[in-house]
């Protein structure tokens, strides 16, 4: 029997699907106020130290309201210790970065009020890589990554390294421990 799996921020299907499977990811996405608007969690699980990791989301900014707007964050706050995906100051591009210092940004300027797909993958030596709307989008480096967990936060960075709240909805972030291609 086929099967049809729908995934992301939704759209419609038409037609005669036959006998078909379906399955369509209903997974609620969250709009943030660039503000003050985060979700937090126990990040438990996620690639430490300076292992290889990818993340990946769905993201519809609304605008730059605050420099380094984040996305997604994770760790500790203390040096070389977080893992954060924030803009470029104000500029619609995003980098990496740690406690303490950043990489260089993604090729491509990131569209505000349209929906757009983001990956961010790190090899085991600080390689970084970014993709577009599954197009690679730019390479760089950081050195000295060594994530030690704690908590994750979406819409923000983590407390206590500033404000830099998130403007615009964010949907299925994943994070994964290798480098996705």
């Amino acid at each position: 029997m086929a099967g049809i799996e729908l995934k992301g921020t939704g759209g419609i299907i038409e037609g005669d699907l036959g006998a078909a499977n379906v399955n369509v990811n209903l997974d609620a996405a969250l709009d943030f106020d660039g503000s003050d608007d985060f979700v937090t969690g126990d990040d438990a699980g996620l690639p430490s130290g300076s292992a290889a990791r990818s993340i990946s989301m769905w993201i519809k900014p609304d605008a730059i309201t605050q420099a380094y707007g984040c996305p997604f964050s994770y760790g500790t706050v203390s040096s070389n210790n977080g893992f954060a995906i924030t803009w470029n100051n104000t500029t619609a591009k995003f980098v990496v970065g740690k406690y303490g210092a950043n990489s260089g940004a993604n090729d491509s300027t990131i569209p505000m009020n349209a929906w757009s797909h983001f990956v961010v993958t790190m090899d085991g030596s600080g390689n970084i890589a970014y993709y577009l709307n599954g197009v690679a989008d730019g390479t760089t480096t950081l050195a000295g990554v060594n994530t030690t967990l704690d908590v994750y936060r979406i819409g923000d960075v983590l407390s206590g390294w500033g404000n830099h709240n998130f403007d615009g909805t964010i949907a299925d972030v994943k994070v994964f421990s290798d480098v996705l291609s």
